[in-house]
C-alpha cells in the first residue's frame, strides 16, 4: 500500500510529498522547495530513510531544498530530461540532479514500488 504525507512549505506553501510503501524503511520526497530540516524531521518521525528526490519540474519553489537533502542523506535526484536544461533565472541557480526520466519510463526509487512517468 502506498502512503503519502503532504507538507505545505515556505512562503508559497509549496506542496512537498513524502511517499513510501507500507512496509518499506525508505521513502522519496517529491518537490522539496523549502525547509529541508522540516522534511528531514518528518521523515525521521515516520521512521523512513530518504533515498530519492523526484522533481516534477525545475522551478525554484520546487527544488530549493534539494542540495541540503542530498547533503544530509546522499539520496538520488530525478528530473524530467526537458527540465534539466532550464535557465538558472527560473531555477534560482544550477539544477542538481543525478538521473533524468522521460515519458513512459519506469523508475523504482521507492522500495517495493515501480512508478511509470506520465509527462
Amino acid at each position: 500500500m502506498i502512503n503519502i504525507k503532504t507538507l505545505a512549505l515556505g512562503a508559497y506553501q509549496t506542496n512537498t510529498y513524502l511517499v513510501w510503501e507500507e512496509n518499506s524503511p525508505t521513502c522519496v520526497v517529491i518537490d522539496p522547495g523549502y525547509e529541508p530540516d522540516t522534511i528531514l524531521d518528518e521523515a525521521k518521525k515516520l521512521g523512513k530513510e530518504i533515498t530519492a528526490v523526484l522533481l516534477t519540474h525545475g522551478h525554484f519553489d520546487h527544488v530549493g531544498a534539494v542540495k541540503e537533502l542530498v547533503a544530509e542523506t546522499g539520496c538520488e535526484v530525478w528530473i524530467h530530461a526537458a527540465e534539466a536544461t532550464m535557465p538558472p533565472m527560473v531555477t534560482a541557480g544550477p539544477l542538481y540532479f543525478t538521473h533524468t526520466y522521460d515519458e513512459g519510463d519506469s523508475v523504482c526509487p521507492i522500495e517495493g514500488l515501480e512508478l511509470t512517468v506520465l509527462h
